[in-house]
């Protein structure tokens, strides 16, 4: 089941590719105060729902978070009596995520699976909705999202991270309104999911301006400098986290570090971007703008996780990682002709499936 649907998950994309070029599934909408042209809601809830029912039905064979997950909703009581006792006693410092466990208990009952469903929904459903909305070219977008094998990463593996992620994309409308106040309070609510999600925090500030501004460069300075000071900065990293959840796991840094092959292959829209700098500064997009500079940001994090710890700190690039789907297929559009826009996006399509296999075949075995 599990080799099936990572093989059918690719023939589905070529599918959805084919219906997605009926002109009648389109219509000028208001994004943000632009009119744009997009998908209807429901082509792109239809284009995910595979991976929906695939990931809501799984059982616990052959994910490697999965079983931890069903033991967790197994714990967890189904009666509103019983909830305050647990939550008061248990162990947790990110207390949301068993608040949301106990009310989905509560109200399906003791089998996991209208748990794993639900989660698959809400995780898919907004990943949908937000490229949908902010890609110009939605089918692409999500192309590149699965064949970076993301998808299996994070909603079959990663869910409880990928639920505060997903929290953080609805509120991508407030970071392009400026509405940073409840932007941090949304913020803050994802942190009760999944603590990691403070690094947007200081990110949501960087972020802000015309691309590779001297915020962003300041970044890239930040992360030079610690792929030439490793020991030291995961010893400060061992301090600043001696009061989370990852004090014990984090303080072993026990593992070699993100795959290069994988860091080079998450670092190519940034790379685009860099070559097409000085095209980009002069857009006055300000979706793609923030887009860039979270792409800036997903690298250096990609490249500290490679030289640190890719299970603790290649966690983290996920929160700014899921812009590049919005912004690769712009940059292939901007920055090649007509004509070498298309071979440009075949090649680019090649190599993302090239990687989908590699990733799948070499990395993890699963194929």
């Amino acid at each position: 089941m599990r080799t099936l649907g990572i093989i059918g998950i690719i023939f589905w994309m070529a599918v959805i590719a084919i219906v997605g070029t009926s002109p009648k599934l389109q219509r000028i909408e208001n994004v943000d105060g632009t009119q744009k042209r997009r998908y209807v809601v429901g082509f792109a809830i239809f284009a995910v729902l595979p991976i929906i029912l695939w990931a809501g039905f799984r059982d616990g064979a052959g994910y490697v978070d999965t079983n931890a997950y069903i033991r967790m909703y197994k714990l967890v009581p189904d009666n509103i009596m019983q909830a305050g006792d647990f939550i008061a006693n248990v162990d947790d410092k990110d207390p949301g995520f068993t608040v949301f466990l106990i009310i989905i208990k509560m109200i399906f009952g003791t089998s996991y699976r209208p748990f794993l469903l639900i989660m698959a929904i809400i995780e898919m459903g907004i990943v949908a909705l937000f490229f949908r909305k902010y890609s110009s070219q939605f089918v692409l977008s999500l192309f590149f999202f699965v064949a970076s094998a993301e998808y299996f990463s994070w909603i079959f593996n990663g869910m409880r991270q990928f639920l505060a992620v997903s929290i953080l994309l609805v509120g991508f409308g407030l970071l392009l309104r400026k509405k940073y106040m409840h932007y941090i309070i949304l913020v803050l609510i994802a942190s009760t999911i999944h603590g990691t999600a403070l690094i947007m925090l200081p990110i949501l500030f960087i972020v802000q301006g015309k691309p590779w501004n001297k915020k962003t460069m300041i970044t890239i300075l930040f992360a030079v400098m610690i792929l030439f000071a490793t020991s030291r900065f995961t010893s400060l990293l061992d301090s600043l986290l001696q009061s989370t959840q990852y004090a014990d796991a984090v303080s072993s840094w026990n593992d070699d570090g993100t795959n290069p092959i994988r860091v080079l292959f998450q670092m190519i829209p940034t790379i685009l971007a860099f070559i097409g700098r000085k095209q980009l500064q002069k857009e006055d997009d300000r979706t793609i703008a923030i887009c860039t500079n979270m792409s800036i940001i997903s690298s250096m994090l990609w490249l500290v996780s490679m030289v640190t710890s890719g299970i603790y700190m290649g966690r983290l690039p996920i929160y700014a990682n899921m812009f590049n789907y919005i912004l690769l297929p712009y940059e292939l559009d901007r920055f090649f002709a007509k004509e070498s826009a298309k071979i440009a996006k075949i090649g680019m399509v090649i190599v993302y499936l090239s990687y989908y296999y590699y990733q799948f075949h070499f990395a993890w075995g699963t194929i």
